[in-house]
């Protein structure tokens, strides 16, 4: 069988969450890692994440994150292997990650991606994982993946509200993220990253899409940073 037709078939697959116990599927090619989600084997099958929990504390001993970042339980199944074992700082909520963007001084990188995106899938793979880009990541961002469909966990009551962009009431963390992006960002493509300073405002006024060039991507990080040391040194 055509290597294309393989990665076609795979495709349909992955939207089958329901059928035969898959719940999701990394659909790769040419070496990526393929992952099967059947609840059964899962923990046979997925890694488990390294140093993904951070904690900062005040002069005066007061928590200011916490021990685990909020929703990381709920969606680490959903997290790309070059996330969870490589000690990057993720904090999948918008607030918790600028938060720890102003407690740690660095940079945000807002990267919203969806559950069933195979672009998301190959861009985390093939950009991500090359060393430079990982070096880069896990010493100078804190990362907030933001799933737009991550729909199998409630936000708090007292959280809740309607959005104009999506005409709806938000109840889970996937609704908040897509209403963010859509709000804020004026996109509702992923995968989508922009860059942001301490303060939440862009450091390059356009986000970075779909790109498989590791060299574009690793221009775009430098230039988030060096407008952010401009900024805040």
């Amino acid at each position: 069988m055509k290597l294309k037709t393989v990665v076609c078939c795979l495709a349909a697959l992955c939207m089958l969450k329901n059928a035969y116990g898959f719940k999701y599927m990394y659909v790769t090619q040419a070496g990526y890692t393929c992952h099967l989600a059947n609840p059964a084997i899962q923990d046979t099958v997925l890694p488990e994440p390294i140093g993904s929990t951070h904690q900062s504390i005040t002069s005066d001993g007061e928590d200011t994150l916490a021990n685990s970042p909020k929703y990381y339980t709920q969606i680490k199944q959903y997290l790309p292997e070059v996330m969870l074992k490589n000690n990057l700082k993720i904090y999948p909520d918008y607030d918790e990650a600028l938060a720890a963007s102003r407690k740690f001084r660095k940079p945000l990188m807002l990267h919203f991606t969806a559950i069933y995106s195979i672009n998301c899938r190959i861009m985390e793979a093939k950009v991500w994982a090359a060393p430079e880009i990982i070096q880069i990541l896990k010493d100078s961002f804190i990362i907030a993946p933001l799933f737009v469909d991550a729909h199998d966990v409630y936000i708090p009551e007292n959280e809740r509200y309607y959005s104009s962009a999506l005409n709806r009431k938000v109840n889970t963390p996937g609704e908040r993220n897509s209403a963010l992006q859509i709000s804020n960002y004026d996109t509702n493509a992923q995968p989508y990253t922009y860059f942001l300073n301490i303060d939440g405002k862009k450091l390059i006024p356009e986000g970075y899409g779909f790109d498989e060039s590791v060299e574009k991507f690793r221009k775009i990080l430098e230039k988030a940073l060096i407008k952010y040391h401009k900024l805040h040194s």
